[in-house]
């Protein structure tokens, strides 16, 4: 989705395929969620579980149809990165 590699030594940065996992999920429409998966790959604020509870019941209100394959876009993006993290740069970010 975005072709440019970042530079910084300030952050991490993790280079997902997206619109891909999205379209094996079943559209490009589902890339947020592939996105929200990796984040939950790498950090522990969130529990899984609540973010799936969240695509089931706010999703499941208006499109019960679109569930499934945003469930599917979550776990893409959460097992992607977790089977890629050598395609991920890690700094260690500087305290002020």
């Amino acid at each position: 989705m975005v072709p440019i590699r970042c530079d910084r030594s300030d952050i991490a940065a993790h280079y997902i395929p997206a619109g891909d996992l999205a379209r094996e999920a079943g559209d490009e429409k589902f890339s947020n969620s592939v996105m929200v998966g990796a984040f939950l790959a790498v950090r522990d604020e969130l529990d899984p579980a609540y973010i799936e509870q969240a695509i089931r019941t706010l999703v499941g209100a208006k499109r019960p149809d679109l569930v499934e394959p945003n469930l599917q876009a979550l776990d893409a993006g959460r097992g992607w990165l977790t089977g890629h993290a050598s395609d991920s740069i890690s700094v260690t970010r500087s305290t002020p």
